[in-house]
């Protein structure tokens, strides 16, 4: 007898809600968390960008020359593609069902094609989500900008459909993109083999991402567009082809954008055609695969060489933390997403890509923009870091910290604090050293690393401030970090400051007497925090294992 069809929608929607929810994985979350409100903190971001993207208008008024509006609409779907690119590359998992789905829903009377179209209309859903966020404001006040001149109220209806149009296309691509390649790695690779190349072919996806949107090139103007030399280079930036697909669907359509119109069509065929064949083709196979053969497995040899310390409680928990981070795909990504971005954000922001190095070594002194890249790396491996530990790797086995917890809270934090030193400011710390060492002179970089290490030392202290709790051993609680606040503090005054920072600092290593004096003061100010935030410590009573929802207690002065 066939399965009526109400009851397939009806499974349908209970699949999509669940699988909607679960884009984030749950077990590492608290109980008091909520997923809604995690989202509606990224949403709360990317709606803050378009407002950030909108403002200039009252700046300028509106009126900009057709250059200038051309490399707005290619800032626009640039952002676009590139926040859907790195939102489809984190839920890498949810495009396929885990163990727990197969052994739930193996029994009931629930067809694979219907789980097969809820995982992915889930996580279309909240890829669409954030396309919404993000152009809220942009794609209903920028168009209007856009339209052909004189075209009256039917071309600003027109430019609104086909920026909404163009920028629905370019996130599909982009995410069928994404698809194709785990679908070919599910393919052709072993099912353990895959688990444990997946997070590097993640890293290398959201590199390639996060490094074409902030060191692309400028052109948008139609000499750099019909120019010889450009061609090689736009046949592999697909943000040029949509534009040239929006000059299309605008009625705008110049000779220079017909070639990259007709590339986004390519592009997009054969980005979805593949993604439908390669997802769906490994999707089935891998049902079997998944339940049949085992997760990832430990290796023959055990990790040697692990740090010892004199206590050991440090020694313990510094050994965890750094098993914790090398066993576990999710936190390893997300250290190297803040770590690429630091990078990325130091080259763009300080404009080192553009620079060359023979003129600066010749000089023999360091220029502020490196100095002020190498702190912006160190920085957000602090911050990556800080942000990372507070996700458990496996939230049912943090009773055991629990039970064993025999010493005070101290002893503790001090081994907090090795493990942020050894996790984040000696690796970044060597590999600035190296880098600098072999190109510039000897006597500045050795002042300039040890004010970075002075520097890495009060990151840490400051980190320690609000970090009462064992690294990967404390349930999560979605909007506590308040992401939406450190991004935005990051970029109006991090960014700057790390600048005015790194200029600052180049007037000091002119000569020596100045350089002293900032080490002095710099260390002055690192023993003041130190011994501040000693003393908070020993305030702490107890170590966090579960985040929990604060209590507002509000006072009715019954008593007077």
């Amino acid at each position: 007898m066939p399965e009526p069809c109400h009851r397939r929608v009806s499974q349908f929607r209970v699949l999509y809600r669940v699988f909607w929810l679960r884009v984030v994985d749950l077990e590492v979350l608290s109980p008091d968390s909520d997923t809604q409100r995690l989202l509606g903190h990224i949403a709360a971001m990317l709606a803050g960008i378009s407002v950030l993207f909108t403002a200039p208008l009252v700046l300028v008024g509106g009126g900009l020359p057709q250059p200038d509006l051309w490399t707005v609409e290619h800032l626009f779907i640039a952002t676009t593609m590139t926040i859907v690119g790195l939102l489809a590359i984190f839920s890498w998992e949810s495009s396929f069902p885990d163990r727990r789905d197969l052994l739930v829903l193996g029994p009931l009377p629930v067809r694979v094609r219907t789980v097969f179209l809820a995982k992915l209309s889930a996580l279309a859903g909240v890829l669409s989500f954030s396309i919404i966020s993000l152009n809220c404001f942009i794609g209903l006040v920028w168009p209007l900008f856009f339209s052909k001149p004189g075209a009256g109220l039917l071309g600003d209806i027109r430019a609104i459909g086909a920026y909404w149009a163009t920028i629905t296309l370019a996130a599909t691509f982009i995410f069928c993109c994404v698809l194709c390649l785990q679908g070919a790695a599910a393919l052709l690779l072993p099912w353990q083999l895959f688990l444990r190349l997946s997070s590097l072919l993640q890293v290398c996806a959201f590199t390639l991402l996060l490094g074409g949107y902030l060191l692309e090139p400028s052109l948008e103007s139609i000499p750099a567009l019909t120019a010889a030399a450009n061609q090689g280079l736009l046949k592999h930036l697909p943000s040029y082809w949509f534009l040239g697909l929006f000059q299309q669907l605008n009625g705008s359509m110049q000779p220079a954008f017909a070639l990259l119109a007709a590339r986004a069509w390519t592009g997009l065929i054969i980005a979805a055609t593949l993604a439908v064949v390669l997802l769906s083709s490994a999707w089935f196979w891998r049902l079997q695969r998944a339940v049949e053969q085992p997760d990832i497995l430990p290796g023959r040899s055990s990790v040697v060489g692990l740090p010892r310390l004199a206590n050991l409680v440090e020694t313990a928990v510094v050994q965890f933390a750094l098993r914790s981070l090398l066993r576990s795909r999710q936190h390893r990504l997300f250290y190297a997403f803040y770590l690429c971005l630091g990078l990325a954000v130091s080259l763009f922001s300080t404009g080192i890509a553009q620079t060359r190095l023979e003129p600066i070594a010749k000089s023999g002194q360091l220029p502020g923009p490196y100095l002020a890249a190498s702190l912006m790396v160190l920085c957000f491996a602090m911050l990556g870091l800080r942000l990372v530990v507070a996700i458990p790797v496996a939230l049912r086995a943090n009773w055991i910290f629990q039970l064993t917890q025999i010493h005070g809270p101290g002893v503790y934090m001090r081994a907090v604090r090795q493990t942020l030193l050894g996790l984040s400011i000696v690796p970044v710390w060597l590999l600035i050293s190296a880098g600098m060492l072999w190109q510039f002179p000897m006597w500045t970089t050795l002042i300039h690393l040890l004010a970075l290490w002075i520097v890495g030392s009060m990151l840490i202290d400051i980190a320690l401030l609000s970090l009462h709790k064992l690294p990967f051993a404390c349930s999560y609680l979605p909007g506590k970090a308040k992401l939406h606040l450190l991004f935005w503090g990051g970029v109006i005054l991090g960014i700057p400051l790390a600048n005015q920072a790194g200029s600052f600092e180049s007037w000091f290593l002119i000569s020596r007497l100045r350089s002293a004096l900032l080490i002095a003061v710099l260390a002055s100010c690192a023993i003041a925090l130190r011994q501040w935030t000693m003393r908070r410590g020993q305030r702490v009573e107890k170590m966090i294992f579960q985040e929990e929802e604060g209590l507002d207690l509000i006072s009715l002065k019954l008593s007077s």
